[in-house]
């Protein structure tokens, strides 16, 4: 009988001890899987918090100069921001580790895209101003002639403001603007040439 009550005993102690230990080992487990979580969602949180700053940074000029783009990343970057908002980590972080390189073929377009608009600004510098003296001369013929050219000085003199201001825009950097205003006095200056030609034949 003492021999069966020991054992009793002894089984009873064993299987508290197997208890203890499933309870240890489960325990263990849900701390290293609730460490993972809380890891990966440091990581992602950051790539995130990484990529916003970084795009953050070139805003403006990508809007200005590659808006298809600048648009696709911001895209990229609300549905990361999305999926850390679920709680979703790994998608999240798949998610923002695709826009750094995003990030950098944008900084890339609006390189290109500045680079094209200076070479635009330099030919528009060089032929702009001849071609406002060329209209001044041919106005000041009409008006030799004694022909009415009232309208077209008013034309000339806005076009010379125009011109300034492109000026005033490209040492501003609004290289964008420049370019285009640009444009718009050199397509002025083309019609008050043709308006003035057509003056003299009369």
């Amino acid at each position: 009988m003492p021999c069966r009550k020991q054992k009793r005993v002894e089984n009873s102690s064993l299987r508290v001890r197997l208890l203890v230990a499933t309870l240890v080992s489960s325990l263990a487990c849900l701390l290293c899987a609730a460490g993972c979580a809380s890891a990966k969602r440091d990581t992602a949180e950051a790539a995130v918090a990484t990529s916003s700053a970084d795009f953050a940074a070139i805003r403006d000029d990508a809007m200005k100069y590659s808006p298809t783009q600048a648009a696709a990343v911001e895209s990229a970057l609300q549905s990361a921001r999305s999926s850390l908002a679920k709680g979703d980590y790994s998608k999240a972080l798949t998610a923002a580790n695709d826009i750094p390189s995003q990030i950098q073929e944008l900084s890339f377009s609006i390189r290109d895209r500045k680079d094209e608009l200076r070479d635009d600004w330099e030919e528009l510098s060089a032929t702009v101003p001849d071609l406002m003296r060329e209209t001044r001369t041919r106005i000041d013929h009409l008006e030799r002639a004694r022909k009415p050219a009232t309208e077209l000085q008013a034309v000339l003199a806005t076009a010379q403001k125009q011109w300034q201001s492109a000026n005033n825009f490209y040492t501003s950097d609004e290289l964008l603007t420049a370019v285009n205003t640009a444009y718009s006095t050199k397509d002025e200056l083309i019609a008050l040439q043709s308006n003035a030609e057509a003056k003299s034949e009369k």
